[in-house]
C-alpha cells in the first residue's frame, strides 16, 4: 500500500508532500489546487495502476496549444516549464522507499535504472498506454466477461442497480461486442449505449476493480472527479460498494471530488468501515505552494458539521 509521496518540479508542484495514505483516499480542494496532478504523480510511479476514467482523465491533461504541441506536451510536465530542473517522484510503499520516477532533460528514469528517451509524452506508451484504460463501449462486454469469470458478475449488477434499480440482468452475446442490459418493464435486452453516461461510468469503475488479481500485493485505482454522473442519492451505497471491493480485491483507491454531498457520504461510510482518509488540497496565499492536509474521519465529521467549515470539495 502506498503510504506517502514526495513530488518535485512536476506540473503545479514545486515541492509537494502528502503523508498518511489509507486504503481509501478522497481528495478535495479548490480548482487548480493540484488534485488531478496528484493522481498523475501516483500514476507515474509505475505500480499496478488503473485509471478508471482514463479517457476523460488523459483528454483533460493534454495541451490545448496546437502550435508545437509535441514540445508543449513535454514541457508542461515541468513546474513553470523549468525543464532544466529534474522531475522527481518518490514514494513509500509498505515501509520501503524507492526513487520511482524521474525526468531529466529528455530522458525518463525508472526505478529499474533504465533510461528511455522522452519524445511526445502524451502519446508515449511509457506513461499511459501501459495502464488499463477506460473500456470503450465495444469493449465493455469483454471487460464484463472477464469480471464474470472471476466471480464478480453479481457485484457489477448490484453496482449498476444503484444507478437504475430497473436493471435486472446483464447480457452478453457472441455476435455483437456491445453489452446489453435487461430492465424490468420491457424485459428486452437493450444495448448499453441506450442508457446514460452514469451507467457506463459505474461499469467502467467496477470492471476496473474486478480486473485486478486480489493475490497481488498492491493494486491501485485512480478516479478523477468521482461524483460525475452519480446522483447524490446514490452516493452512500456507491461508497459502500467501493469500500467492499477495495477490501475484497486488495485495491487502494485515490479519488478526487468537487462534491460536498460526495464527501459527506464518504465520511459516513468511512466511519462505519474504517481505513479511509480525506485530503484537502490548498495553496498558500503568498507563495502559491500547495499543501495536502489529512483529515481522519472524526476530524472530517467535525469539520463538516461546523457552520464555518471550509470543506466543500
Amino acid at each position: 500500500m502506498l503510504e506517502n509521496i514526495h513530488i518535485q518540479n512536476f506540473r503545479c508542484f514545486e515541492d509537494f508532500k502528502a503523508e498518511g495514505f489509507e486504503r481509501i483516499n478522497l481528495i478535495g480542494g479548490k480548482n487548480n489546487s493540484g488534485k488531478t496532478c496528484l493522481l498523475e504523480g501516483i500514476n507515474l510511479l509505475g505500480f499496478n495502476v488503473v485509471i478508471a476514467n482514463y479517457g476523460e482523465f488523459i483528454n483533460s491533461r493534454k495541451s490545448n496549444n496546437t502550435h508545437n504541441q509535441d514540445n508543449d506536451s513535454t514541457t508542461n510536465l515541468f513546474y513553470n516549464k523549468l525543464i532544466k530542473k529534474p522531475i522527481l517522484i518518490r514514494a513509500c510503499e509498505d515501509n520501503y522507499t524507492t526513487l520511482d520516477f524521474g525526468i531529466s532533460g529528455n530522458f525518463v528514469h525508472l526505478r529499474n535504472d533504465k533510461s528511455i528517451f522522452l519524445k511526445d509524452t502524451w502519446k508515449s506508451k511509457l506513461i499511459f498506454d501501459k495502464y488499463n484504460s477506460i473500456p470503450k463501449i465495444n469493449d465493455l462486454s469483454i471487460e464484463y466477461s472477464k469480471a464474470h469469470r472471476k466471480g464478480n458478475g453479481d457485484l457489477i449488477l448490484k453496482a449498476l442497480q444503484l444507478i437504475d434499480n430497473n436493471i435486472i440482468e446483464i447480457n452478453t452475446y457472441p455476435d455483437t461486442p456491445v453489452l446489453h442490459l435487461t430492465v424490468k418493464k420491457s424485459k428486452i435486452p437493450l444495448p448499453i449505449n441506450y442508457f446514460g453516461d452514469a451507467i457506463q461510468k459505474m461499469l467502467s469503475y467496477i470492471t476496473a476493480f474486478a480486473d485486478f488479481d486480489k493475490e497481488n500485493k498492491n493494486n491501485y485505482i485512480l478516479i478523477d472527479e468521482i461524483e460525475n454522473g452519480l446522483h447524490y442519492s446514490a452516493h452512500y451505497e456507491f461508497w459502500k460498494r467501493i469500500f467492499k471491493l477495495s477490501k475484497e480485491l486488495n485495491v487502494q483507491v485515490f479519488a478526487t471530488t468537487h462534491s460536498l454531498e460526495m464527501i459527506q457520504q464518504f465520511n459516513k461510510v468511512a466511519i462505519e468501515e474504517g481505513g479511509a482518509a480525506y485530503f484537502e488540497m490548498s495553496r498558500e496565499y503568498e507563495t502559491g505552494k500547495i499543501f495536502a492536509q489529512k483529515h481522519d474521519m472524526e476530524l472530517l465529521e467535525y469539520e463538516l458539521e461546523k457552520s464555518t467549515s471550509t470543506v466543500r470539495g
